[in-house]
């Protein structure tokens, strides 16, 4: 897939800021509703057993982003595009 340097800088950006702690992310899903989610890709505030299983984001992840939700203790991702904010 191809992308936009815009896109590349946005996805890289938000990454990084996950992977430094607890972001809440507001973002419109499918459905077309919003939802916020308190959401990591911090080692440090996964659950011991799921701490080696951190996600490595990989070009085929395309621009959805996969996190850990911390409210929820799992797995959840949103698309790139579909992010309203983040804070």
């Amino acid at each position: 897939m191809n992308y936009s340097d815009n896109e590349i800088t946005r996805y890289n950006e938000i990454v990084d800021r996950l992977r430094e702690g607890v972001l809440t992310v507001t973002f419109k899903k499918v459905d077309g509703s919003l939802r916020v989610m308190k959401c990591t890709l911090a080692p440090s505030y996964l659950p011991e057993e799921f701490r080696n299983q951190a996600r490595v984001l990989r070009e085929d992840t395309g621009t959805n982003i996969p996190v850990w939700d911390v409210e929820a203790g799992a797995w959840r991702s949103f698309r790139l595009d579909s992010i309203t904010s983040v804070e």
